[in-house]
């Protein structure tokens, strides 16, 4: 069935509370570090530390060998990794939400050649791998709704089922690029609309996009709220 429902970002504040909407997705840029040390990335393992452990483990699966550092570069930029919403986090209070973590860096700040750390990745390759990461996650979300017809890495674990995902599907996600990774907004957002191009009638549904914006709200760590900057 196709929708004469036009695609489009939309923009409110959100909290990353109980009250977040089940099934609901939350997105954020990620690099091949294995920590959500910083920014928004800390904000979600303060409250979806299970998450976290899923992350880091698919950034250590996709290693040479246990000594290394970061992953091979071809391992995770460019692919989305959707991790399905954890028992443990639930168990805690914690909203039953998917976390989709966009690989559009490799590394982030500046190279430290003694702990093998690479540096941020140049603004025209962050752009591709965010294009890449972003069809990446189409492909899965499209194949979670069945209507895709496959081509999507594979989320962590087998737990990833429809029934999970909120119908509609509600993508909550921050201004991603534009703070550590010192990308301009509007380009991300315009590969975010190329992306979901009529995502609505793919998948039958409804899909909304809604991008946080609440950099004018001062930030407190007890809030677990999206810091933009």
């Amino acid at each position: 069935m196709t929708s004469s429902t036009q695609f489009a970002l939309e923009t409110c504040p959100i909290a990353l509370t109980p009250d977040t909407p089940k099934g609901a997705i939350i997105l954020h840029a990620v690099s091949g570090s294995g920590v959500w040390g910083k920014g928004i990335a800390s904000e979600i393992g303060a409250v979806l530390p299970a998450a976290n452990i899923e992350y880091t483990a698919f950034c250590d699966k996709n290693k040479f060998s246990s000594d290394e550092a970061y992953p091979a570069r071809d391992g995770v930029t460019g692919r989305a990794l959707l991790i399905p919403p954890q028992a443990q986090d639930a168990g805690q209070g914690a909203p039953e939400v998917f976390v989709a973590c966009l690989f559009t860096s490799y590394g982030s700040g500046f190279a430290d050649a003694e702990k093998g750390k690479p540096p941020l990745d140049m603004q025209d390759v962050i752009l591709a791998q965010t294009r890449q990461a972003l069809r990446d996650l189409r492909l899965q979300l499209d194949d979670l709704v069945g209507r895709g017809g496959g081509g999507g890495n594979k989320s962590v674990g087998s737990s990833v089922k429809t029934a999970g995902l909120a119908t509609p599907p509600v993508i909550y996600s921050p201004k991603f690029n534009s703070g550590a990774f010192h990308v301009p907004w509007e380009k991300t957002a315009a590969l975010v609309e190329e992306a979901f191009a009529g995502w609505d009638g793919k998948c039958d549904c409804t899909g909304i996009i809604i991008v946080v914006d609440n950099s004018d709200k001062k930030i407190t760590p007890e809030e677990h709220v999206f810091n933009l900057h």
